[in-house]
């Protein structure tokens, strides 16, 4: 079946037509394609965006959250400590204290030890003082009393000389007397000069300090004191001799 060129004509007009509105519907689909990737990329990139500085807002709130926990954990663990702290500060002083006493008594012990040991001290050096006095005293005693017994064994020589010269004297009145003769040799002792040594004896110990008295008596005293009662009862004696010789010669 033919067709009229006019048809033909239009119909291929027709056919152009389509292609090139298809080749523009086409080119538009593209460019569509091409808006909505770019779209999409935008909002993409619009959301991540949004979503990162949500989540760093998230974020934020979270640490200052945590950062508001922490320093309420903080805040009580501080406030634990400080109640900590404060019971051993009070325990503290309350040892404190008690040291304090311990060191005050132990302050008023030594002040009293020193008291003490100051007295004890001096009365150290009063009985050195003491001691070295008295040695001192038993030295000058001891040389005394070394001087005293080699006067006394002198004296105690002279008083036995003394004793035998009155023997050997009253023996010789004794004969005297009966003989009849009595003669004036017995107004002398025979240890006058015996005696006199040991005055001078005596004056010599006084002159150094030396009391014989305390030790023994003069020597020859005793002696002396019986010559004289032999004397007295000798003169006696003769006298009544005398008497009765006489009496004989007047008959």
């Amino acid at each position: 079946m033919s067709m009229d060129p006019k048809t033909e004509k239009n119909v291929r007009e027709t056919q152009n037509k389509i292609e090139a509105l298809q080749a523009d519907i086409n080119d538009e689909i593209v460019n569509l394609d091409e808006q909505l990737d770019e779209v999409l990329e935008k909002n993409e990139k619009d959301f991540l965006m949004a979503y990162r500085f949500h989540m760093l807002k998230v974020q934020t709130e979270l640490m200052q959250l945590k950062k508001k926990a922490n320093e309420t954990e903080l805040k009580t663990l501080q406030d634990t400590k400080l109640a900590e702290l404060n019971k051993e500060q009070h325990r503290f002083q309350v040892d404190c204290m008690e040291v304090r006493r311990y060191c005050d008594e132990q302050e008023k012990n030594v002040k009293a030890r020193d008291f003490s040991k100051n007295i004890m001290q001096e009365d150290q050096e009063f009985l050195d003082f003491e001691l070295r006095d008295g040695r001192e005293q038993n030295a000058v005693l001891k040389l005394a009393l070394s001087k005293n017994l080699a006067i006394l064994e002198e004296q105690s020589f002279e008083n036995e000389n003394a004793r035998e010269s009155l023997r050997q004297f009253l023996k010789s009145v004794e004969m005297q007397l009966g003989d009849g003769v009595v003669d004036g040799a017995l107004e002398q002792p025979p240890f006058a000069e015996q005696n006199q040594s040991i005055e001078l004896q005596e004056e010599a110990a006084r002159d150094k300090g030396i009391d014989m008295g305390e030790f023994h008596a003069p020597p020859g005293q005793k002696e002396g004191k019986a010559f004289g009662a032999v004397v007295s009862n000798l003169s006696h004696l003769q006298a009544s001799q005398n008497t009765a010789a006489g009496d004989a010669s007047t008959q």
